[in-house]
């Protein structure tokens, strides 16, 4: 309705604004639709469009992102119009200060100055504001980026949202607003985002630069961790030389090494023989550099040689830490693993290193959903002997069940689900406890029939009775009144609070 407006006539348009004026979600659809077809309105059409968002926060929020882009078309009149109406509701405030931050550039003097009284006084419009400027920041002018630099060090609250955005135009900065980033990040540990995208582009700075970033780092931990984070992710992309200059960083700031390791571990395969040597021995002296290297190594281990995995595996058994970080970044990409060997090799793993058994374990819980139907059953009946699997399969059964039996409870995806769970439950009562436990923060989630279906199974399976009664005595006050009835229907007794509830 809204993307037509401007080919209705007056009548109809009338009709339409005195719908929305009763119909909060009529409204508010209203305005997201008017999105499209603004622009194309005249002066009187917009006016009558302007009105609407003065007195409907519905209809308002639906619009409001638009009026902000706009912003730099409208009459001087429209303009302090739209202010008006970003006075009020936080959430159009909010909307249409996103919206003008994304065209400031655009706009003339005069009409920043307008912006900028208003951001004097309105906290949240200068969140937004700031924010969706720090976006753009190649595209602003100098005198818009030193407005920018200086919000971020007088005030640090804001300063940690620009930092967030910020980097990423980093090189894009003059010399002076470089120096002044940096400065902000040694008073105000906030604005530490900037740091990894500092690190992101610093293949890109020049040597004077390159000295000011790890002076930097030398006096401000945060920083540093940062700045190692940021280079890690682009260690491919570095020279030989600048691979030299980082790990020799590394050795004398833990901080930045830290910072690094990941990424080192993800790009272990583009080191030269002696720089692997200079990493190994960081991965023997430091346990938090050592998890997280083997986290980086575990993402793309299907990539590794077999000389690199025949190493993979030695650190592996004498070093829990490495252990365990392999078995985090293993797990996180077990579900794209497509080459039998690489599966069984990760297995493998699972059942010679309790540390890495652990963690690959605890990424089940988002992962099992993901993983084939084969794999599913296997790693259940691994969970007979391994302990540490259990905890993740509990949680990721019931992942399972609440994605696949959501909509469709009849589909034959829930079936088959429902089947695994069913016999999961029945073969291992630790993970029938923990299924238990869980499946009540999802039961909104799923179909009155599967919910009955889930229910009883309490009746028959003590373990996950056990398991929905610890549930229910921590999460019964996020259930709804209809399910609460099919629990006491069911049988299944609620927490005294959730029964005092009731019957108020």
């Amino acid at each position: 309705m809204g993307i037509s407006f401007h080919k209705l006539n007056g009548e109809e348009r009338r009709l339409i604004f005195n719908l929305a004026e009763v119909k909060e979600k009529f409204a508010e659809n209203l305005g997201l639709g008017l999105r499209e077809s603004f622009s194309v309105l005249n002066e009187e059409e917009r006016s009558h469009v302007l009105e609407m968002a003065r007195i409907n926060d519905h209809f308002a929020q639906g619009i409001s992102h638009k009026l902000g882009l706009a912003f730099y078309e409208l009459s001087w009149g429209h303009k302090k119009l739209v202010l008006d109406i970003a006075k009020g509701n936080n959430r159009v405030t909010e909307l249409i200060a996103d919206g003008i931050g994304s065209v400031f550039h655009k706009l003339n003097a005069e009409e920043k100055q307008l912006v900028l009284d208003l951001a004097k006084t309105n906290g949240d419009f200068t969140r937004s504001l700031v924010k969706s400027m720090a976006k753009i920041i190649h595209e602003l002018d100098e005198d818009d980026r030193s407005f920018l630099l200086q919000i971020a060090k007088s005030d640090k609250n804001l300063a940690k949202i620009i930092s967030i955005y910020l980097g990423r135009g980093f090189h894009d900065l003059s010399r002076e607003h470089k120096k002044l980033l940096l400065e902000i990040a040694r008073t105000n540990t906030d604005f530490y985002n900037i740091s990894i995208n500092v690190g992101r582009d610093f293949n890109n700075l020049d040597s004077r630069m390159r000295k000011l970033v790890f002076d930097l780092a030398e006096s401000v931990n945060g920083f540093a961790s940062g700045l190692g984070a940021g280079m890690g992710e682009i260690i491919g992309n570095l020279s030989y030389e600048e691979i030299w200059v980082a790990l020799e960083k590394a050795k004398v700031n833990v901080s930045f090494a830290r910072g690094i390791s990941f990424g080192l571990g993800k790009g272990f395969d583009e080191l030269s023989n002696r720089q692997r040597e200079v990493v190994l021995e960081m991965v023997k002296s430091d346990k938090e550099f050592a998890r997280s290297f083997g986290r980086g190594m575990g993402t793309v281990f299907y990539e590794l040689n077999s000389r690199d995995r025949e190493l993979v595996t030695r650190i592996a058994e004498s070093n829990p830490e490495f252990a365990g970080g392999l078995g985090l970044g293993v797990g996180g990409v077990f579900h794209h693993l497509t080459r039998e060997e690489d599966r069984r090799q990760a297995l493998d793993w699972v059942n010679t290193s309790p540390e890495f058994a652990k963690e690959f374990g605890d990424t089940l819980e988002n992962t099992f959903p993901l993983v084939s139907l084969e794999d599913k059953r296997l790693l259940i009946e691994m969970a007979k002997v391994k302990e540490e699997l259990v905890q993740g399969i509990g949680k990721g059964l019931v992942r399972l069940i609440s994605s696949s039996c959501k909509e469709d409870s009849l589909s034959s995806t829930c079936g088959k689900s429902m089947k695994l769970f069913l016999d999961a439950i029945k073969i291992n009562p630790q993970i029938a406890r923990i299924a238990g436990r869980e499946i009540v923060t999802e039961l909104r989630n799923l179909s009155r029939e599967r919910r009955k279906a889930i229910l009883e199974m309490a009746k028959e399976n003590r373990d996950f009775a056990e398991g929905l009664g610890e549930g229910l005595a921590e999460f019964s006050n996020n259930l709804n009144e209809e399910i609460k009835k099919e629990l006491l229907e069911q049988g299944i007794p609620l927490p005294a609070s959730s029964e005092e509830g009731q019957e108020e």
